[in-house]
């Protein structure tokens, strides 16, 4: 499959929401669309526009809510009148940059330089998305060879890519209840990692 631009992409998808609380921690988007919001799942990938064209910040969805609220007596037009509140949460998780032209190559970095407008739209990131985000951790790699740790449990056709480079060389930490795999998914990405060129993992 030919990778298109991550502006392509948004223009197919549907969009979850508008932007309507913005702190520091967290991005809370207002879901107008019920059927929408049911479809929605923990640890979704979502993108929002930045301070430019080139620019989206990428997020991952941590909570899903729909939540009555009752109107005061004064505001009520029935007596048994509710309304629904439908919202997400979501924490951002870095930048991705476009990159036009021979030669160049998107980036994605972790950091957040710039945050959302409020009212400014999220998508929530198809299969073709993801592998763009992706291919910009991997063209960090070296000789072709890719750090593949897995899938995305919200897409399984979507290869999880570590640049290797920065994983080894930094402090890394896997927790998880008793029993969820952990001391699997350590020796999986030794493993991995084994076979790339290059590599000095010893037993």
């Amino acid at each position: 499959m030919t990778l298109k631009n991550i502006n392509d992409c948004l223009l197919s998808a549907n969009c979850i929401g508008k932007v309507e609380n913005v702190d520091t921690r967290k991005i809370v988007v207002s879901v107008e669309n019920e059927a929408v919001l049911n479809v929605l799942k923990i640890n979704d990938i979502v993108i929002m526009a930045g301070s430019n064209a080139d620019e989206k910040l990428i997020g991952i969805l941590t909570k899903v809510t729909k939540k009555r609220i009752e109107l005061d007596e004064e505001e009520r037009d029935d007596e048994d009148e509710l309304y629904s509140k439908n919202y997400c949460v979501i924490n951002l998780v870095g930048s991705f940059y476009n990159k036009y032209g021979a030669g160049k190559e998107s980036k994605f970095k972790r950091a957040i330089n710039t945050y959302p407008e409020i009212n400014s739209e999220v998508y929530r990131a198809d299969e073709t998305a993801m592998q763009l985000i992706m291919n910009a951790v991997s063209s960090k790699t070296t000789n072709g060879k890719n750090l593949e740790i897995g899938h995305f449990a919200s897409n399984h056709d979507v290869a999880a890519i570590l640049d290797g480079n920065r994983f080894f060389q930094r402090h890394a930490c896997i927790v998880g209840s008793t029993g969820s795999g952990k001391s699997y998914t350590v020796a999986g990405i030794l493993e991995k990692a084994n076979q790339l060129p290059h590599a000095s993992v010893e037993e």
